[in-house]
């Protein structure tokens, strides 16, 4: 299926309020309604029930995932996760790919971040122009996702490979980004629900973070997310006048197995 509005792959969109998923709204009038409740385990006792997953998938898929065999293997590492669902605040929410019109609003979501914190290590915020080609480079193999409230995009999240070398495909790093204005509101932590589903069905095994140092809050939603601490990279990045560590962190979706299926293109994913 292609959006539309881009032609870039159109993803799922899960409405939290509603407990559905939904098309893009340029591509709805030409998707079916069809969609398979499944859940999602995080570690850290913080388990979170995704909304639904459409039936993009088809029967060939070497992951499916069904009402008899519906858990994932996200954040396996906690023993005795209980089942229940994310909190939101009381409005709408929706996950969904970006598109072009998103562009500008990622670019003004990530300018301060770049032009104010070491967060990010770029010294010039990119425009919308160079944040459309990021996001139209992201496509067909990964995933860049727009988490819109009341209508309003207000954080977006992504991965991108980890490094270029054939023996490093499973990996990816990811990023989510959130407007100053919507933080504390659980839009990081959805993005990174939807994204790792689409990752995992991706056969990806090894999700990175990196973290400029210190940034409790990020810290602490990857680690509720299930992601471990895996070293540091001291004094390795010079901005705002000083260096600054990079903290990395790591998610497991899957088993390190001794012949691992290559991963899937996000494009590949959709029927």
């Amino acid at each position: 299926m292609i959006c539309c509005c881009y032609r870039l792959p159109c993803a799922p969109i899960m409405n939290a309020k509603a407990n559905t998923l939904q098309a893009c709204h340029s591509c709805k009038p030409s998707v079916s309604n069809q969609f398979s409740t499944i859940h999602l385990l995080t570690t850290n006792h913080i388990p979170i029930r995704a909304r639904a997953v459409p039936t993009f998938y088809t029967a060939s898929d070497p992951m499916p995932l069904t009402k008899e065999a519906n858990r994932s293997t996200i954040g396996t590492h906690s023993s005795h996760p209980t089942q229940r669902e994310i909190s939101f605040l009381d409005t709408d929410m929706i996950i969904r790919t970006a598109c072009q019109k998103d562009a500008a609003t990622c670019a003004a979501i990530y300018s301060p971040i770049v032009r104010e914190t070491a967060i990010s290590f770029e010294l010039e915020p990119p425009n919308e122009q160079e944040m459309l080609a990021r996001i139209t480079k992201s496509f067909p193999m990964f995933p860049w996702l727009v988490c819109e409230l009341d209508g309003i995009v207000v954080g977006y999240a992504y991965a991108r490979q980890f490094r270029d070398r054939p023996a490093y495909q499973w990996s990816v790093e990811v990023s989510v980004y959130v407007a100053a204005e919507a933080r504390g509101k659980g839009v990081g932590r959805a993005l990174y629900v939807a994204l790792f589903e689409i990752l995992q069905r991706q056969r990806f095994i090894n999700v990175i973070a990196g973290i400029t140092l210190p940034n409790d809050a990020s810290v602490r939603l990857h680690e509720s997310m299930g992601f471990q601490p895996i070293g540091v990279f001291q004094k390795i990045g010079y901005k705002f006048g000083a260096w600054h560590d990079v903290g990395f962190w790591r998610l497991t979706l899957g088993e390190h197995s001794r012949d691992p299926l290559p991963p899937i293109s996000f494009a590949d994913l959709r029927v």
